[in-house]
């Protein structure tokens, strides 16, 4: 391929100095043309047997339109035969893998809910057989169901919540009230990735009772029970008026729980 070129140059500088001494530009430049068209087709024979052997200072190769001169190869010394479509396909394939970027998933966003701090007041006021500390942004209101008394909703509508507590007189019979409330508990489990139990006892105020803490995505995040073990049994379940979501919940979940928590502490029979 060198010695084409070279031949191809020679003739190529031979018919440069006749234009240059000749005094005919017309005849001459007619020449030149066809000189130029004869350069042309010797690179475009070359470039259809084009096998490059490299030398240690690079090369540099014809075009594939066969006019001046092509891109400059230097392997670093290396003498090894190189055909152009592989080389091409090769360049491609690093290009294309080589400015890929792992993906990664964003995790879903929810509104921010805006917590007031905890602050509590004792309902005393209600004729109902207990009272408690609620929540300065709760409220209580008498839940009427048919014969059952002092039943209420603990209703937080700031936080679309509501803790649903039922009252029992204990009539020799609490071990079936407290299985009851335990199968209450225990039908979540079916959505519930765990129940833990706590219990809770006041001997001063003849208190005791149990926290049931669900997780997972439960109808109900949180119940408890608590009695006397003689004549009292009161129960209650907090509810979110929306699908449960134990992301979008757990904030609001996590404020009503330190509330019950609350509630047990302050909890005291009335008679």
């Amino acid at each position: 391929m060198k010695h084409s070129f070279n031949q191809a140059l020679t003739k190529e500088n031979e018919n440069t100095e006749l234009i240059q001494k000749s005094p005919r530009r017309e005849d001459l430049g007619g020449l030149y043309l066809r000189m130029k068209h004869l350069f042309k087709q010797a690179l475009t024979k070359e470039h259809e047997n084009l096998e490059l052997t490299v030398p240690p200072s690079g090369v540099r190769l014809p075009s594939p339109q066969g006019e001046g001169l092509g891109v400059r190869l230097d392997l670093g010394g290396l003498y090894s035969p190189v055909q152009l479509k592989p080389l091409l396909y090769l360049i491609s394939i690093i290009f294309f893998t080589a400015c890929t970027e792992t993906y990664m998933p964003k995790p879903y966003g929810y509104f921010r809910v805006d917590i007031p701090e905890h602050s509590f007041r004792t309902i005393d006021t209600l004729d109902l057989p207990y009272h408690f500390d609620l929540s300065a942004i709760a409220k209580v209101v008498l839940h009427n169901e048919k014969g059952e008394n002092y039943w209420i909703d603990i209703q937080y509508p700031y936080l679309n919540a509501n803790v649903y507590c039922s009252y029992k007189p204990v009539k020799g019979n609490l071990f079936e009230l407290s299985e009851d409330a335990r199968k209450y508990v225990y039908k979540h489990s079916v959505k519930a990735d765990g129940i833990g139990e706590k219990v809770f006892e006041n001997p001063k105020k003849n208190v005791y009772g149990i926290l049931y803490d669900l997780k997972g995505n439960t109808a109900s995040s949180m119940q408890f029970v608590l009695t006397d073990s003689s004549r009292h049994f009161f129960r209650g379940a907090l509810y979110f008026d929306n699908v449960p979501n134990k992301d979008s919940i757990a904030p609001m979940s996590e404020y009503i729980r330190e509330d019950m928590i609350r509630l047990m502490e302050s909890f005291e029979w009335k008679r």
